[in-house]
């Protein structure tokens, strides 16, 4: 299986330029009542607002998927720690894309 290519220095500053990326977070947890709100309050918090959202339960476990446009990579893994520590959150996967043209 092909790897990545690297990113030529141009290519990375980009993808280190916040305003540039959009850092994606995956939670699995308990489907249960009051967990998207308390995800929701860790947002509020600090002030993030997510550009997209999708949830959808399955079976006994709650999938959400977020994205959250200019946060840097520290502050999407900081955030990832924090919901990870919301009781009923047994997983939480990041992951960043660059976007095409600056928003």
């Amino acid at each position: 299986m092909p790897s990545n290519p690297p990113l030529d220095a141009e290519a990375q500053r980009s993808f280190d330029d916040p305003s540039r990326s959009v850092f994606c977070l995956s939670l699995r947890s308990r489907a249960e009542i009051g967990l998207m709100a308390r995800v929701v309050q860790a947002l509020a918090r600090r002030s993030l607002l997510p550009s997209r959202w999708h949830s959808v339960e399955a079976g006994e476990q709650l999938l959400m998927d977020l994205q959250i446009p200019e946060i840097s990579m520290e502050e999407g893994e900081l955030l990832a720690v924090a919901l990870g520590q919301i009781v009923g959150v047994e997983e939480v996967l990041t992951s960043r894309f660059l976007r095409l043209s600056p928003a």
